[in-house]
C-alpha cells in the first residue's frame, strides 16, 4: 500500500480510500464466513428472566461455553473428515446435539 500525502484536512477527507482488491476487509469477510460455516453459534430461543445479574451472567457463560465446546468438536470433525477423505475411508459420524438451555 502506498503512502499518501495531504496539504490540508479538507484534501484528506476528499481523497478516496485506496484498498487493493482482494485484500484487507474482503479477505477478513471470507475468513469470517468460513469460520462461521465450520462452527456456527447457537442460542436458546425465547426471552428469559433472571432473579439477579449474577444469574444472567452465569446463563450467558453456559451458552458461551457450550458454543466453544461445540465449535471445538465441529472443527475437529471437519479435520477428521478431511483425513478420512485423504485415506479413502468413510467420514466418522458427528456428535449428538447437546441439551437445550431453555
Amino acid at each position: 500500500m502506498r503512502v499518501q500525502k495531504f496539504r490540508s484536512i479538507e484534501e484528506m477527507e476528499a481523497a478516496p480510500i485506496l484498498v487493493e482488491r482482494g485484500d484487507g476487509f474482503e479477505r477478513f469477510l471470507r475468513h469470517c464466513a468460513r469460520y462461521w460455516a465450520l462452527a456456527p453459534r447457537t442460542y436458546p430461543r425465547g426471552v428469559f428472566r433472571f432473579r439477579s445479574l449474577e444469574e444472567a451472567q452465569a446463563a450467558r457463560e453456559r451458552v458461551t461455553d457450550d458454543n466453544l465446546a461445540r465449535s471445538s468438536v465441529q472443527v475437529g470433525r471437519v479435520a477428521d473428515s478431511a483425513k478420512d477423505l485423504e485415506m479413502g475411508t468413510e467420514p466418522s459420524p458427528g456428535p449428538t446435539p447437546g441439551p437445550d438451555l431453555g
